[in-house]
């Protein structure tokens, strides 16, 4: 049981610290994502080449952790529609001011359009776990609950699609151009994450109608997962307008679109610059580890991704560090946020992919990097 809190800070300090954040109002509301930002990068600094694995037979004790996502999830988008709606919202103002004594009603009523932004930019920030906890889930088609939890929690952050593009296409064709969540080499973040986003939309889409016109159904048959999920992500849509009008699905939609684009940022460091010949097997090398333990615990062993993609049902807490990939010199934090500068991320991985390219790339490899003209 202990060894399942490793991976428990998202539960046991995001969560409360954005919710009580979002409750205090004002300029609190954007406290949580700036303050976690802060731990990650300070504890990744500190705690770094973590190379363990928890020695645990109790398997329940990490899903309760995953499955505590759904609950903590529903939490954080009712508190986002609490800040929307004009009056008190279920009344949890009102109680929540009897316990404390302090004044959140005023604060509330006062909250201004800023401030609400606010609140869907650090939802979002949180929420963006919920790719992360779905992809184990996505990982276990054997498990009706674990299918059902992750759909649900992609569809909270308007991406349910991803259950079918991860799965099909990513693991499949990583590093290769039919893969549009491999990012290319000199690409930066924001034109990744529209070629990603757009590229898992249409290839989620084609995947659906194939199965259904091999097994004589119409596209629109509800046993389409593309349009299940679109429609899962409206009720959610309707849920923010019927609390808080057109204030609230216009946060909600920040809310998605924020949490989105953080994990396609992930999607953009995992795989930075690396290329596969169509039909060669995945490798190590294919994808860029990361060793510093904060970025392991936050994020569910996710950094661990060359294990991942060598063996996509090993469940996170049996990942280790890949023999033969490389590790990114920062934790994912800092590695995201140079990233969002994208000369100085193109600098910064320069050398590694020099590495790569002169010590771990196949003679194919090196002739599809000099194809697309860009070295760097």
């Amino acid at each position: 049981m202990a060894a399942s809190f490793r991976f428990a800070p998202i539960l046991l300090f995001s969560a409360p610290l954005t919710f009580l954040g979002i409750v205090l109002g004002g300029y609190w509301v954007w406290s949580g994502p700036i303050v976690i930002m802060a731990v990650l990068l300070l504890g990744d600094v500190l705690w770094r080449n973590d190379f363990s694995v928890p020695e645990s037979p109790r398997t329940w004790a990490f899903d309760l952790v995953l499955f505590s996502q759904v609950p903590l999830s529903c939490v954080a988008l009712f508190l986002l529609a609490w800040c929307a709606a004009p009056g008190d919202l279920g009344g949890l103002g009102a109680l929540l001011q009897r316990w404390t004594d302090w004044p959140l009603l005023q604060g509330h009523s006062e909250l201004s359009t800023l401030n609400k932004l606010g609140a869907a930019w650090s939802t979002g920030f949180l929420l963006s776990t919920n790719t992360v906890v779905a992809h184990e889930f996505v990982h276990r088609p054997r498990s009706l609950a674990s299918m059902i939890a992750g759909r649900w929690l992609l569809a909270m952050v308007g991406d349910a699609q991803f259950s079918i593009s991860h799965v099909q296409v990513h693991h499949r064709w990583v590093g290769t151009r039919r893969d549009s969540a491999t990012a290319r080499r000199g690409e930066v973040l924001y034109a990744f994450v529209v070629r990603s986003v757009l590229g898992q939309l249409r290839s989620s889409r084609e995947i659906e109608a194939n199965r259904l016109r091999q097994s004589g159904r119409a596209f629109w048959s509800p046993d389409n997962r593309f349009v299940t999920g679109l429609a899962m992500t409206l009720v959610v849509v309707a849920l923010f307008f019927l609390a808080a009008g057109w204030m609230g699905v216009g946060l909600f939609l920040v809310c998605a679109t924020y949490s989105k684009f953080l994990f396609e940022a992930v999607n953009y460091i995992q795989h930075y610059g690396l290329v596969r010949s169509e039909g060669a097997p995945i490798e190590s090398r294919h994808s860029w580890d990361c060793v510093n333990l904060f970025s392991s615990c936050f994020l569910f062993n996710l950094p661990r991704h060359a294990h991942h993609h060598l063996r996509a049902g090993d469940p996170f807490w049996e990942l280790r560090p890949g023999p033969g990939a490389l590790t990114l010199e920062t934790g994912y934090m800092a590695a995201i946020l140079l990233a969002m500068v994208p000369p100085v991320w193109i600098r910064a991985m320069a050398r590694a992919l020099r590495y790569w390219d002169e010590k771990l790339a196949t003679r194919e490899e090196r002739e599809l990097i000099r194809a697309q003209g860009v070295t760097r």
